[in-house]
């Protein structure tokens, strides 16, 4: 597969001054591809006055053929680097041996002597080197992940800019500096499949590995195809990022990685002439696996989101297991004896198991199954129990007639229950006090249903007693549950054995409930529609009830007794002055009028009448 490089160069203009000068690359799939190509080329520039010139090509036939010298030893593929920009540490095309590999000629002087210096480099220094590293595929992202890793380290520790780095991270910063150095030892194939046509391929797989650490996360994305009955499988690019500062779980980082390296896969993928068959999205962490394959809304924002966009651009089949042992992203998140830059490392060949059969391939252990409670959303239950409503109140406009109804309502719950006394027709004072007790806790297990069941449980639990929350009302009320199991009031009068229980314990009732009102209703017509104060002291001699006052007035402003015998007459509205008794700019007594009262006597000839 020949790949073409060319520089353009258009004579005399300059930009800057300097010649403007550009290089392209390309590849097709034989010479005469190649040779045409170039020809095309270099006639449609013609035609505007540009003169195409040092083309560069991994094959010698297509150079003869076009009447261009030898391919140089290497070509820089920084496009840039002859615009002027600052130079890096170049990603380097070797074409006689058909390769990718690193120069560090191609880095700055200065960075070089901080590399073989010794001396503790600042925080500036550091960042600088780290982002000199030109490598855009990822080849060589398992080293460069530490790097930024030892970065983020320095970060942390809060050095300032110009402050030499100490401690621990020095170091670190030494050995990582070594392997640097080292970088020209890398050579990845250019070709993918050497000596195969891109359209002639056929069953080729697209195998994805993940991993993440505490410190980072990493992606690599690996091709195999069969050729002659032989599994070959081709480096493609790689992808890494460093754990943000704050705390995050490694579930999350694992999954972090999967989404990174799903991103990076289709864009790859879709940026490629070959037609790729099959996935292969490879996990040594279960628990992803497990989120990949079950309903993802059971789970927290953060995992649902990620497992949404991954389950978009993959499915859960393509997902499968892999030890870490034997998982090549593992090199990239955990720094173990420092990378290697071996050209037959696993990590520019990809794992053996990749060159053998389907059959021999890692299978997924069988104890993990497709669900899993790691960031499991919270489901909540609430077991409370629903007080059983005899009576309805809102159905009742008069308190005795509701005590009355409730006395009947428990006398038929006796008969129902089979007991035999005898029963008088009349309802008896025992039975409307019983109906008023039974009222009072019905009242108060809807008003309060949470303290009626602490204060009852605190009558059982007495060893171990449960006190009433602080935002509960009843909270500085001293309340207690007497013998009826009804809610009461310990006051300081409570010692004063001649006073009545309900004045000592009064009854805890809420104002707004309608029961509650139609017992206020009740004192109101007792004592002949008095005043305020009166009422609330009679109510006050065995309820307590917070708002009393309020409830006194209420009652009283929607009694029609009190309305009618507390209404004023409205005077009549004045008519009007008549005009003559309003007029201005006249004379005095322009207008006169004369009031009579009494006969008049009319004379009407010789006579007088009364008119």
């Amino acid at each position: 597969m020949p790949t073409i490089s060319r520089n353009h160069s258009s004579g005399g203009e300059s930009y800057h001054g300097k010649p403007l000068r550009g290089r392209s690359l390309d590849s097709v799939d034989t010479v005469e591809e190649a040779v045409k190509l170039i020809n095309e080329v270099k006639q449609i520039h013609s035609y505007a006055g540009f003169e195409i010139r040092n083309f560069c090509s991994n094959s010698a036939a297509v150079l003869g053929s076009i009447g261009e010298p030898g391919a140089p030893a290497e070509v820089s593929l920084n496009l840039e680097n002859n615009l002027g920009t600052e130079c890096v540490l170049g990603l380097v095309w070797r074409p006689t041996e058909d390769v990718f590999t690193f120069d560090l000629s191609y880095m700055k002087e200065e960075i070089k002597k901080l590399i073989a210096d010794s001396a503790a480099p600042t925080k500036r220094q550091v960042l600088r080197t780290v982002m000199s590293l030109f490598d855009p595929l990822g080849l060589i992202s398992h080293f460069v992940v530490h790097g930024k890793i030892l970065m983020q380290q320095i970060w942390r520790c809060g050095t300032d800019w110009d402050e030499p780095i100490a401690g621990e991270l020095l170091p670190k910063w030494r050995y990582w500096c070594l392997y640097m150095q080292r970088l020209g030892e890398v050579t990845v194939p250019r070709c993918f499949f050497k000596g195969m046509n891109s359209y002639a391929l056929e069953d080729v797989e697209a195998h994805l590995f993940v991993d993440a650490s505490e410190a980072a996360c990493a992606a690599v994305l690996y091709l195999r195809c069969i050729q002659n009955s032989v599994p070959k499988c081709a480096l493609i690019a790689g992808k890494t990022k460093v754990a943000p500062l704050k705390p995050i779980s490694v579930p999350r980082l694992e999954l972090q990685a999967a989404m990174i390296g799903t991103r990076m896969m289709d864009s790859v993928l879709r940026s490629l002439d070959i037609h790729v068959s099959r996935r292969y999205l490879w996990s040594d962490y279960s628990t992803v696996l497990c989120w990949l394959r079950s309903d993802s809304r059971r789970y927290y924002q953060f995992v649902a989101v990620r497992v949404g966009e991954i389950l978009t651009l993959t499915s859960a089949d393509e997902w499968h297991y892999v030890p870490s042992k034997i998982n090549i992203a593992d090199a990239a998140t955990k720094w173990k004896e420092g990378p290697s830059f071996d050209p037959n490392d696993s990590w520019f060949t990809a794992p053996e198991f990749l060159r053998k059969s389907r059959d021999e391939w890692p299978m997924e252990p069988a104890q993990n199954g497709s669900e899993t409670e790691t960031e499991l959303r919270s489901v909540f239950l609430y077991h409370g129990t629903v007080p059983q409503l005899l009576l309805d109140f809102n159905r009742f406009s008069n308190w005795l007639r509701l005590v009355r109804t409730a006395a009947y309502v428990l006398r038929a719950v006796r008969r129902f229950r089979g007991e035999k006394f005898l029963r008088p027709k009349v309802l008896t004072k025992e039975e409307l006090l019983e109906a008023e007790n039974m009222i009072w806790r019905q009242v108060q297990n809807e008003a309060y249903p949470d303290e009626y069941a602490i204060l009852q449980r605190s009558l059982t639990q007495v060893s171990n007693p449960v006190s009433i929350p602080k935002s509960s009302p009843l909270y500085r009320l001293s309340a207690f549950v007497d013998e009826f199991c009804v809610v009461r009031m310990n006051s300081r009068l409570s010692a004063e054995q001649t006073l009545s229980y309900g004045l000592r314990h009064p009854i805890l009732l809420p104002r707004l409930h309608p029961a509650v009102h139609l017992l206020a209703e009740y004192y109101h017509r007792r004592y002949l529609h008095g005043n305020a104060e009166t009422i609330c002291n009679e109510m006050r001699q065995k309820f307590f009830i917070p708002g009393l006052r309020i409830l006194i007035r209420q009652v009283s402003k929607q009694c029609l007794t009190c309305r009618i015998k507390k209404s004023v007459p409205q005077p009549p509205m004045m008519a009007p002055l008549p005009q003559a008794r309003t007029q201005t700019m006249v004379r005095p007594f322009t207008h006169t009028g004369v009031d009579y009262f009494g006969p008049i006597m009319v004379k009407q000839g010789r006579s007088l009448k009364v008119a």
